[in-house]
């Protein structure tokens, strides 16, 4: 009988123990996601221009005005562009911290998490004009929040979170390509820097050096946009598999000089 109580007390001391670190667990996983949805009382300073906000966890100067103008009015061509939308960007401003926001993402230019849409940099460069990796890598700020900011426009029109998951990798990355490069590039021209891209995986334009993966998303995308008219929209609407599309573009491709 004394052995009966013994085993009852430890069972229910086990139960108290695991009751406490299970809420522990929840409590850190809410707290963590919390902090991904509103990051700001992280970073003291902040500084505006259009519809984007950039904070940081040191001062940033005025020399990132003229980046964030050229975002806004790449942004302001898009077909998804809307007037009340707010983006909000968060440089890191180191690997541990950079690596804290984006976890496996932390290896890459730049990281828009889905939950509420905060924008996260690895660091800039304000006499370059450059995003910065930590590994080197770097990128035109301009083009980068013009990129990452259509994502939280592509993610409103594909219907949210698990609608946006379910797209395709071009349907997703291509028309932020496209924002973020300018409309300055047709699909011919697209074509042209693709077949000239010596390096099998990157291709360079003016001012940046591209995956090719997803350069050939961009590519997809001024396809189906500039040569048979298809709405952006149109082509978020519904996941789309790029054996869909890649037979025609190929043939359209090898029809040009």
């Amino acid at each position: 009988m004394q052995g009966n109580a013994s085993m009852r007390r430890w069972r229910r001391q086990l139960a108290r123990v695991m009751l406490a670190v299970g809420s522990g667990l929840v409590l850190a996983a809410a707290s963590f996601t919390a902090l991904l949805a509103w990051p700001e009382p992280l970073f003291g300073h902040s500084v505006s221009r259009g519809q984007i906000t950039v904070y940081a966890r040191a001062p940033i100067d005025a020399r990132i005005l003229p980046h964030l103008d050229s975002a806004q009015q790449r942004l302001n061509a898009s077909a998804l562009h809307r007037d009340e939308t707010r983006y909000r960007v968060f440089v890191a401003g180191s690997p541990r911290w950079y690596a804290f926001f984006t976890g496996p993402g932390r290896h890459s230019m730049a990281k828009n998490v889905e939950l509420r849409n905060a924008i996260f940099l690895p660091a800039v460069d304000l006499d370059r004009g450059r995003v910065v990796q930590f590994d080197g890598r770097s990128s035109p700020i301009a083009s980068i929040v013009a990129h990452e900011a259509t994502h939280t426009d592509v993610q409103r029109v594909a219907g949210g979170m698990r609608a946006l998951w379910r797209l395709s990798f071009w349907q997703k990355e291509g028309y932020a390509e496209v924002v973020g490069h300018g409309d300055s590039l047709s699909a011919t021209g697209a074509l042209t820097l693709l077949r000239s891209a010596r390096d099998g995986k990157v291709v360079r334009t003016a001012g940046d050096t591209v995956p090719r993966h997803y350069f050939e998303a961009e590519l997809f995308w001024r396809y189906l946009m500039q040569i048979r008219g298809r709405s952006p929209a149109e082509l978020l609407g519904r996941p789309i598999p790029p054996e869909a599309v890649a037979p025609e573009m190929r043939r359209w491709a090898d029809a040009q000089p």
